[in-house]
């Protein structure tokens, strides 16, 4: 009895992991085929007119940077009108090509006339902790270590991004949204939800 218990759970489990891996996949395949359907008949009903500060930071991210980011960046710049977009975009460190990625994204911009802000910087949360401690931004951690906090890190890379929209603030210009993208992957085509025009997949 117990032997037939056990061939009976054995069983189910094999069939719960293939119902599983069967799920995954069908998953997986619906979300790329909905990249991959065109864009060309996207409303622009919601967005108007709205001007949109894109912000984005990015590490070793030249995989997606490739495979989707770039492309779906210039897909919604070209949706919400290249005159109503900036992006700016902030590069650290990364030890992957995603300094010749962005390169490769500021060029196709420029082709689209899109205002962009793409800074690409050696310095690395390594070279960060070698630097004498500063005043703040560093804490004596339970090792009896004086190290450097990731997220004031983390922080400060983000208001890098942000650094174009204040100048580009005092010289006049306003944005309606402020969008920030990281490393994930999305579709111009999502449903526009009080006038947002992103959706992460």
């Amino acid at each position: 009895m117990r032997y037939a218990t056990w061939r009976l759970v054995k069983r189910s489990r094999k069939v719960l992991l293939a119902l599983f891996l069967v799920w995954n996949l069908l998953e997986v395949l619906y979300v790329r085929w909905h990249l991959e359907q065109p864009s060309e008949h996207i409303s622009n009903s919601g967005i108007g007119n709205q001007k949109i500060f894109l912000a984005s930071t990015h590490w070793n991210n030249e995989a997606i940077l490739r495979s989707h980011w770039s492309a779906a960046v210039l897909r919604l710049s070209q949706h919400v009108g290249t005159e109503n977009i900036f992006v700016s975009v902030v590069e650290s460190g990364s030890w992957d090509d995603s300094k010749g990625a962005l390169r490769e994204l500021d060029v196709e911009l420029g082709k689209l006339g899109v205002q962009r802000s793409i800074v690409l910087n050696d310095t690395t949360h390594a070279d960060e902790i070698s630097r004498p401690p500063a005043a703040q931004d560093w804490i004596m951690t339970p090792r009896g270590k004086l190290e450097l906090r990731r997220i004031p890190y983390l922080s400060h890379i983000r208001n890098l991004s942000l650094k174009p929209l204040e100048e580009l603030a005092a010289r006049g210009y306003v944005f309606d949204k402020v969008l920030f993208l990281n490393d994930v992957v999305f579709s111009v085509r999502a449903s526009i939800d009080n006038g947002s025009t992103v959706q992460d997949c």
